[in-house]
């Protein structure tokens, strides 16, 4: 009788949202990531509905600003709406945009619509520009009224409209082709603003930016902080960034691990990643203690 009690007590307790790994793009690869970037208003649109509740929206944006590309007065851009605020509504509040713009094929490619090297005849290719569609759907067009958020690489949560435009301005002559996953602490604004209930990822481009964070994150005094350095640093092979991570070969950090039906190890895991990078890039180095009993 008593374990029923348990039972039907536990039932009766309220039950969690289940957890979600939740990701974003900074604001940075956002920007690098991109054909376009530019400051612009609705001038024109004209709709065409369907298939199911897709509405296509060829968008005619007056430009005030170019931060990255050719300078030009208005671009012709492709929109796929499905939710939040509609182009129509952009015109009808005469609202002030941020737009991060790709090639109108490159993004039919992405959304699975066209494949490499073939001829397209998505709905995209109607204009010669789509918004960029991160991993926040259409969110590659910010409000600048001070309502949107954007997330940056130092953890940060930027709206203001001068923020966001002057951080896709210092962006846009990043050479960066490729994204590191950076797993967001998540007592940092930008964790706090994304977390879910799990980890939180931040996507930001392989550049000279990332390098020198990087720099910074291996001497911290978060040892997790100092592995993910160790992590981000391994993009960027030098003599220097050597002489970094064999300092790194001493550090003391430790964590208990159990793999499988093996007997529970101490690991200095900032030190093995250090190793594991200092071996990948062919440096000769001494195997420092890795794992020790607990």
């Amino acid at each position: 009788m008593r374990v029923l009690l348990v039972v039907a007590l536990i039932l009766a307790l309220p039950r969690r949202s289940t957890a979600e790994i939740n990701m974003a793009d900074s604001i940075e690869w956002m920007t690098a990531d991109s054909d376009r970037v530019v400051v612009a208003r609705v001038a024109t649109l004209t709709e065409t509905k369907g298939p199911g509740q897709v509405v296509w929206v060829k968008v005619t944006f007056a430009i005030s600003e170019t931060l990255k590309g050719p300078d030009a007065k208005q671009v012709d851009v492709m929109v796929r709406h499905l939710t939040g605020d509609p182009p129509a509504k952009w015109k009808a509040d005469n609202r002030e945009l941020l737009l991060f713009l790709v090639d109108a094929k490159r993004r039919a490619i992405r959304d699975g619509e066209c494949r490499e090297g073939a001829s397209c005849t998505s709905a995209y290719t109607r204009a010669p520009f789509a918004l960029r569609g991160g991993r926040w759907g259409e969110g590659d067009a910010l409000k600048l009224d001070g309502s949107a958020q954007a997330f940056t690489i130092t953890h940060d949560v930027i709206g203001k409209r001068a923020e966001l435009i002057a951080k896709a301005k210092a962006t846009a002559a990043s050479k960066a082709t490729q994204a590191f996953q950076l797993d967001l602490p998540l007592d940092s604004p930008a964790g706090r603003a994304l977390y879910g209930g799990s980890v939180v990822f931040l996507y930001v481009p392989i550049d000279a930016a990332l390098e020198q964070a990087a720099i910074t994150w291996i001497a911290s005094t978060d040892a997790r902080t100092r592995a993910q350095g160790i992590e981000a640093l391994a993009h960027f092979q030098s003599r220097a960034n050597t002489e970094r991570l064999e300092k790194l070969l001493l550090d003391p950090a430790t964590h208990d691990l159990t793999e499988g039906d093996r007997p529970t190890v101490r690991r200095f895991f900032v030190r093995k990643r250090a190793h594991d990078v200092l071996r990948a890039w062919g440096v000769p180095h001494t195997t420092p203690p890795i794992d020790t009993k607990p």
